[in-house]
């Protein structure tokens, strides 16, 4: 029984606990929300742009051709085309012709051992490193024991003088792709850190921090009622148990007495259901006459019997019906007479009355 009320009282302090939770995700939201908008004019989206070679030299960065993305490409080689596109961030997606690809056959393996076995293909048969360049692939097929891989690889140098052109103009680069020759697919070189990814991971430390506050403060005041639950429920428990002893102790008390009483009362009413016989006994001692002396006697409740020798039985009688609490005096048998000293052998019966 005391299990079901400790899961009904902890019941609420779960519910309790989910509303809580729940009304803490709204306010976090709402505060996320009021955030950004405090920082909605610098707040950026993603802007895929193809870079490609310029084969005019026109635009703002003469060594490069951009267009935005999409099934209506547009040509970004005015200064008004950039500032349309003002407060966005940049994907950058560089053209085959700026690249370097390579096609090459590798044993079939796990991801891993295939990436280290393709970083060491292009340390030994290509002039370039982690620091010269950067390079990405992607399985072009697979055969039982060997897998083609498309590598595309960019020198560092290149993506510094794009980063540094849209640095000039303030601009901001969010990541570098490639697009591979052979088919439409591009491949992710590098992501730059900007500051909106910054902001976003600062707003993740922060929800987290708040989070784990919120918990310990929740949890810490939770199991400090949990503790105070539980030495109330021990302190009550106790009290319990002594007020049980207590009660134990006056039951038998009150039994012990109860049989006191009983046996009081039983031996009252066995004074009370002998008191007759006794008070018979004492009037027949004092009736019977010298003469006559008694061999047997007999009294159970409210029968009694007498037989002994008397010189003259037929007197008796008349004797034992003047006493008061004796009636329905009679013989049992006829009067014999002793041929030793011819005495009268009598056996008399009679009833008496129960006293008040």
């Amino acid at each position: 029984m005391m299990h079901i009320r400790t899961y009904i009282l902890k019941l609420p302090m779960i519910t309790l606990f989910r509303r809580l939770f729940s009304w803490w995700i709204a306010e976090l939201e709402q505060v996320g929300t009021d955030f950004k908008s405090r920082f909605s004019s610098g707040q950026k989206h993603t802007c895929e742009v193809l870079v490609s070679p310029n084969g005019t030299k026109a635009g703002s960065m003469a060594d490069f051709e951009f267009k935005t993305g999409g099934k209506t490409p547009v040509f970004l080689s005015s200064r008004s085309d950039w500032d349309r596109l003002e407060g966005k961030e940049f994907s950058l997606i560089l053209e085959p012709a700026l690249c370097l690809h390579l096609t090459e056959s590798f044993p079939t393996t796990s991801a891993e051992r295939l990436q280290s076995a393709i970083d060491l293909f292009i340390k030994q048969n290509t002039p370039f490193n982690e620091r010269s360049a950067c390079w990405a692939w992607a399985r072009a097929g697979k055969h039982p024991h060997t897998t083609l891989v498309d590598v595309i690889l960019v020198k560092r140098s290149l993506l510094h003088r794009i980063a540094e052109g849209f640095k000039a103009e303030g601009r901001e680069i969010a990541s570098f792709s490639a697009r591979l020759k052979s088919s439409a697919r591009t491949l992710k070189l590098s992501e730059l850190e900007t500051p909106r990814l910054k902001r976003i991971k600062l707003w993740r430390r922060i929800n987290l921090l708040l989070f784990a506050a919120a918990s310990s403060i929740f949890f810490g005041t939770y199991l400090v009622a949990l503790q105070n639950y539980e030495d109330a429920r021990g302190r009550l428990e106790r009290q319990v148990q002594v007020v049980k002893q207590k009660a134990i102790t006056q039951k038998k008390e009150q039994i012990k007495a109860q049989q006191v009483a009983e046996r009081k009362l039983s031996l009252t009413n066995h004074k009370q259901q002998h008191r007759s016989v006794l008070l018979a006994w004492e009037q027949l001692s004092q009736v019977i006459p010298e003469d006559a002396w008694l061999t047997e006697l007999y009294l159970e409740e409210r029968q009694g019997r007498i037989a002994g020798f008397a010189n003259a039985a037929a007197p008796l009688i008349a004797v034992l019906d003047r006493v008061e609490k004796i009636k329905q005096v009679k013989f049992n048998s006829p009067v014999t007479i002793n041929p030793n000293d011819q005495r009268e052998r009598f056996d008399i019966s009679f009833s008496f009355e129960e006293a008040n």
